[in-house]
């Protein structure tokens, strides 16, 4: 039995010193100073009034909000609805649930009685209806399908842009 290790596993044996155990301790909490809670009140004020600047210039559409894409205001876009309308113009956002379309148009067919004689269709703007709107729509961006630029060769821009040339 050379080289074994013995281990006791009496229970008469004395227990090892151990070190008593210590409470943490902690300092106290001192109070900030008012100068210190006054400096935190005016930065957190100061947060709010650029945040509620921030929503009033989305809300305003000074600041283009995420939710609709921005438009090229140079061109004329054509605008698809979900009653299967169309119409054409400048478009704008208005607010978070409007649109407006400045100078809209739309495609009416034209019927086989015309004074034409020519069936086809025509572009209408919607100022030269029956009854006589201003020169501006404005549609729930709910309704909106989608929208796209029209290039300038675009004939719809074309007649558009100088309306004059409608019906040659």
């Amino acid at each position: 039995m050379a080289g074994r290790k013995t281990i006791d596993l009496s229970i008469n044996r004395e227990p090892e010193e151990r070190p008593e155990p210590r409470m943490m301790q902690f300092e106290p909490i001192k109070e900030t100073p008012k100068k210190d809670r006054k400096r935190i009140i005016k930065w957190v004020i100061f947060a709010l009034l650029l945040l509620t600047i921030f929503k009033v210039l989305v809300y305003f559409n000074i600041i283009p909000s995420a939710s609709f894409p921005s438009v090229d205001s140079n061109k004329i876009q054509a605008v698809y609805l979900s009653n299967n309308l169309m119409y054409f113009g400048h478009l704008k956002e208005v607010n978070r649930s409007y649109v407006a379309i400045e100078g809209p148009y739309y495609i009416q067919q034209q019927t086989a009685g015309s004074q034409d004689k020519q069936q086809g269709l025509n572009l209408v703007k919607i100022e030269q209806e029956l009854q006589r709107p201003e020169n501006k729509i404005f549609i729930p961006k709910s309704q909106i399908l989608f929208w796209e630029n029209l290039k300038a060769e675009s004939p719809i821009s074309k007649l558009i842009l100088n309306p004059t040339s409608q019906g040659k």
